[in-house]
């Protein structure tokens, strides 16, 4: 993703796939394009016009880790490997950015996609509120 209609769209997808406002993960993808950073990259795949799959990809130049985040396929498109071709692109460029390894953090409707392309299910992870006295 390299423009802010790319941001746009990607966004319109992110909305439509999870049910929720990805207002904050728009201006994070906007602010790295606008600086020039590859450390937060966004993905979609079309089908035809339509930007049918969505997913992100974190790395820091200090890390052997990259991040696949935010993956997810449009209800009416799931099946077809789009989520699959999401993964992939993203494994690929954390690969040429120095990343040895790959952490997912994906909803259990994932796991058995992910685990046909090798990944390992290490533990699960849950949302909390830090609610500092």
């Amino acid at each position: 993703m390299e423009t802010p209609d790319q941001v746009n769209l990607f966004r319109k997808a992110a909305t439509e796939i999870f049910q929720k406002n990805y207002g904050f993960t728009a201006r994070e993808l906007l602010a790295g394009i606008h600086s020039g950073s590859r450390g937060q990259l966004g993905y979609i795949a079309f089908d035809g016009e339509l930007p049918a799959s969505i997913g992100r990809l974190y790395t820091h130049p200090q890390s052997v880790f990259g991040g696949l985040y935010g993956g997810g396929t449009l209800q009416s498109h799931r099946g077809r490997g789009l989520y699959r071709a999401v993964v992939a692109a993203r494994a690929c460029d954390a690969a040429k950015m120095g990343a040895r390894y790959l952490i997912v953090d994906a909803l259990p409707t994932s796991r058995p996609i992910l685990e046909r392309l090798g990944f390992v299910r290490l533990t699960d992870t849950w949302p909390c509120v830090l609610r500092p006295e």
